[in-house]
């Protein structure tokens, strides 16, 4: 008889060829204990806190630039003059 941990593996890859990602975390993470879900769910939160505050960044960053290019020419930048 094979391992189990082998048929499990197996299993994985035959089901995860037909599933979303989102599937497949939904699937494995019905095995865990429910701690171990609450920790996955917490993981779940913090990336999407991360990428909500770096398209944050990015928005910031942009309106930065286009605040400042309106306020300078680049005949400003006297101190590119060498």
């Amino acid at each position: 008889m094979a391992h189990p941990r082998l048929i499990y593996t197996e299993l994985q890859a035959t089901v995860a060829a037909d599933m979303s990602t989102a599937e497949m975390l939904f699937e494995r993470a019905k095995h865990l204990p429910e701690n171990l879900q609450a920790e996955a769910l917490h993981y779940v939160d913090f990336l999407l806190t991360r990428r909500a505050a770096e398209k944050e960044d990015k928005e910031w960053s942009q309106f930065s630039a286009a605040q400042l290019s309106r306020q300078y020419s680049p005949e400003d930048a006297i101190y590119d003059d060498e």
